[in-house]
């Protein structure tokens, strides 16, 4: 560990397989997969601290979507984040696994309030019913969840997110779709196109 941390503090960008690792700071190693031209997804947790500097996200400039995967305790230092690198595109994964099973909803809501204010910052609806009750859920049980999401980030910056096969956990694929689209309610075809799917699209720059 600490060679490599070394050899990132010296060139800022090392490119090893299917993996690169583009930042160590307080952090520790902050390492993207590549899993196709264009597209990242993190591989390592944070140590439970987002603290990277500017430098540290360098080779972030080309603006490779960036997948975040947090828990509630994270999220405190998202703004952070968004302040060193405010032009990389990120995505807040599974809506930063709130303690849904619990009911709380504080700080976790106010804390992605905050985060939303970066504009390039995004949020996945999806893995919820892996953090509610798993033998008992219910859609009414994400549905203060998706509503601060929806109230954070609005339906421009939102996309369904299945969590499969994580999901089997505790429901299918389809019944997260389902549960989701009843929370959502009527909404309009087009926003409903949008989230199931046009803006992922955006987010990834997919060809498709």
């Amino acid at each position: 560990m600490a060679t490599a941390v070394r050899a990132v503090r010296r060139s800022g960008f090392r490119v090893g397989g299917s993996a690169a690792v583009i930042g160590a700071g307080p952090v520790g190693l902050l390492v993207i997969q590549f899993l196709r031209p264009g597209r990242a997804r993190t591989i390592t947790h944070h140590r439970g601290v987002l603290r990277p500097s500017a430098a540290d996200l360098g080779a972030a400039a080309a603006r490779v979507p960036y997948d975040l995967l947090l828990r509630p305790r994270h999220l405190l230092h998202v703004p952070n984040l968004s302040e060193a690198v405010p032009d990389l595109p990120m995505v807040i994964d599974h809506i930063a696994k709130p303690y849904i099973k619990e009911g709380v909803i504080e700080p976790w809501g106010g804390e992605m309030r905050l985060a939303a204010q970066n504009p390039n910052l995004w949020c996945k609806l999806s893995g919820m019913i892996t953090k509610a009750d798993h033998t008992a859920w219910a859609p009414g049980d994400l549905a203060p969840y998706v509503e601060i999401a929806l109230e954070a980030f609005g339906t421009d910056r939102l996309m369904f997110g299945s969590d499969w096969p994580v999901c089997t956990l505790a429901g299918s694929y389809g019944s997260v779709a389902a549960a989701l689209r009843e929370v959502l309610g009527g909404i309009e075809p087009a926003v409903e196109d949008a989230l199931f799917g046009g803006n992922a699209i955006r987010f990834y720059r997919l060809d498709v």
